[in-house]
């Protein structure tokens, strides 16, 4: 894949005091290594743009008595020695695919499993015959540290964190809406309470927007699409509509539970949706290995169904612009956006399953968007829908799907 960055991670090359065509000296060690032990297929994997290798993390070594003992925990009961461990460097596809990979090639290892959201490996392995210090070492060649997790009991995800922050924000940003609109409130302090409702669109929009627009600015840095390209579409057309209506519109009325609700939508439904995910493929994707001709399939069907989406929402831009209503065509557009719940379509499609089940996704969502463009769903709307037809999508798959699995094929 042609890259203007970085070979190896992506990122743009500055100046000339690092190697022809990377960004370090640790980039270009770690892709002759990719090079070496034939695993080129990272970088066809990875979808979006990396961390630089001098700007990595490393295992220190006071963590090797840890992870020792992690070892003999893991090796006290069962059949099969077991650990869940946190590991650090994780960025992409590309990356979960190479660090099973390297697991995988250890005498030993039986099953490798990694989980980008909560950054985290499970590994299986026969006893007496792997050792969980020399696989720290490997993958510590390739940027990425491995150290066991700390406490034990419950843990709550960072994405239930995002989606629990979201949703008390769209409640104070729901309630400071009403008393301004209702005039409850003295005149003199209107303005204080503009302002705290400004500041909760604010930190909602750092708590929640991050996690749909980061990535996929960094995917567009390697020139890919992410899948969640539409919906961090519509929360930069979101924010346009909110500072439109805060400068330039004519009423005295602000939207400002509009971008707080559609965060909390949209947080809520991928915490649901991952935590399903991870169970269905603890169960029934234990051994699979990601698929690359899957992948690439995905991504140009993704391609596709994006650039369709998005010229049939144009549609609406002359009609708005018509009519005179330009901010109610933001909401609009915004709200045929955030329908497609592409995550769990991307997740699937990482491993060789049957089409079938994909294009029964696709298909679902031009349904629903048709009654959409129909409708002129508003944005909560469409951001709920999403939500929910993720999660269906995914225990509809989870109750028919799997009986009907193949062995995925690994990369060589």
């Amino acid at each position: 894949m042609k890259r203007d960055g970085c070979i190896h991670c992506g990122t743009p090359l500055r100046g000339r005091h690092a190697p022809e065509g990377f960004c370090c000296t640790g980039c270009e060690q770690v892709y002759q290594l990719i090079q070496q032990d034939g695993l080129e297929a990272f970088y066809v994997l990875q979808d979006q743009m990396g961390r630089p290798v001098n700007k990595g993390v490393k295992t220190e070594d006071s963590n090797n008595s840890s992870l020792r003992r992690a070892q003999q925990a893991g090796e006290a009961t069962g059949d099969y020695g077991v650990a869940r461990l946190r590991i650090s460097g994780m960025t992409c596809l590309g990356c979960i695919w190479l660090i099973e990979q390297i697991s995988r090639r250890f005498m030993g290892c039986r099953s490798a499993r990694a989980n980008l959201q909560d950054q985290v490996l499970d590994l299986t392995w026969e006893k007496g015959q792997f050792d969980l210090v020399e696989l720290t070492t490997e993958l510590n060649r390739f940027n990425y540290a491995l150290a066991p997790l700390q406490g034990s009991g419950l843990r709550v995800s960072a994405m239930a964190w995002r989606a629990l922050i979201c949703g008390v924000l769209a409640l104070n940003a729901f309630w400071l809406e009403q008393l301004l609109e209702q005039n409850f409130l003295d005149p003199s302090l209107a303005g204080l309470f503009h302002m705290l409702a400004l500041s909760v669109v604010v930190l909602s929009l750092f708590v929640g927007a991050g996690f749909f627009v980061v990535p996929v600015f960094r995917a567009l840095r390697i020139r890919l699409l992410h899948y969640d390209i539409l919906a961090a579409s519509a929360i930069v057309l979101l924010v346009l509509h909110l500072f439109s209506e805060l400068t330039i519109s004519s009423t005295r009325t602000v939207s400002w539970s509009l971008l707080p609700c559609v965060l909390f939508f949209l947080s809520g439904g991928r915490w649901l949706q991952q935590g399903f995910w991870q169970k269905l493929r603890d169960q029934s994707f234990r051994d699979a290995v990601i698929c690359q001709r899957s992948a690439m399939r995905w991504r140009r069907s993704l391609m596709i169904q994006s650039s369709c989406i998005v010229l049939g929402c144009l549609v609406f831009v002359p009609v708005g612009l018509t009519a005179g209503n330009w901010m109610g065509v933001l909401k609009t557009v915004a709200g045929c956006l955030l329908i497609p719940a592409f995550y769990p379509l991307a997740a699937i499609a990482q491993y060789d399953w049957p089409r079938r089940w994909i294009y029964a996704g696709v298909l679902s969502t031009w349904l629903v968007l048709g009654f959409a463009f129909c409708l002129l769903w508003s944005p909560p709307i469409a951001a709920s829908w999403s939500a929910l037809s993720g999660f269906l999508w995914l225990f509809l798959f989870s109750t028919f799907g799997q009986s009907h699995g193949q062995e995925s094929e690994q990369v060589s």
